[in-house]
């Protein structure tokens, strides 16, 4: 009994043949520049999470889905007269998006894709959110969830990963600013007592004037 006729093409899943069909060549390609658009889209994967060098962070099989993509601006407001109310600002909050990975092929391959995405879920590293589009950076994995089911096989992982939008605060600058050194230090801490040196205790006596000193008379003034 023969196989079916399965052809040798792109995109088409490798069927074991027999002794009888096993010489069946190859289809042609129906264009003539099929190879180098296999090729180009083999090579150029948009798809995905990557690092600031363009490395990227989980290698799973698939992208099945981009969900939630959520980029949101708030819009202040404050009350006037007559119960109205004014807007006068406009924020925009960080953005955050789903997507969702799938990942199959053997035990050792499964291990290493969860491993991986256990390692980045817990690091503090910038990454960037790629789409064919255009990229959304710089982002961080906070959180993923994990699905098995049944229907889609127990050998294939789809994992619901998290990507929030980092903001990074920049570093303040400065300009004309003085410098600290070139300032008088002046001591505001308590002084210990010390004994007066024997210049201060003349010229504490010398302050006084004769005048003030003598005695003390208790009753009415004299007439």
């Amino acid at each position: 009994m023969l196989f079916p006729f399965v052809p040798f093409a792109p995109g088409v899943p490798p069927v074991n043949r027999n002794a009888f069909n096993s010489n069946i060549p190859p289809v042609p390609p129906a264009t003539s520049d099929s190879a180098s658009v296999i090729s180009g889209a083999a090579t150029q994967n948009q798809w995905g999470v990557f690092d600031q060098s363009g490395a990227s962070v989980l290698d799973p099989d698939s992208v099945f889905a981009l969900d939630d993509f959520n980029h949101e601006f708030v819009l202040s407001t404050f009350p006037i007269e007559e119960g109205s109310f004014s807007t006068y600002n406009k924020v925009a909050k960080p953005f955050e998006a789903r997507l969702v990975f799938n990942k199959g092929g053997s035990l050792a391959d499964r291990s290493t894709f969860m491993d991986t995405l256990e390692s980045v879920v817990q690091d503090t590293n910038l990454y960037v959110l790629s789409t064919p589009e255009r990229a959304y950076q710089p982002v961080n994995i906070p959180r993923y969830r994990l699905r098995r089911r049944a229907e889609a096989g127990f050998q294939l992982i789809s994992v619901e990963v998290t990507v929030q939008e980092i903001r990074v605060a920049t570093s303040p600058a400065f300009s004309n600013t003085q410098d600290p050194t070139a300032q008088t230090s002046n001591t505001t801490g308590a002084v210990q007592p010390a004994a007066p040196t024997g210049a201060q205790v003349a010229q504490a006596q010398g302050a006084i004037s004769p005048e003030g000193v003598g005695t003390l008379t208790i009753g009415p003034p004299a007439p």
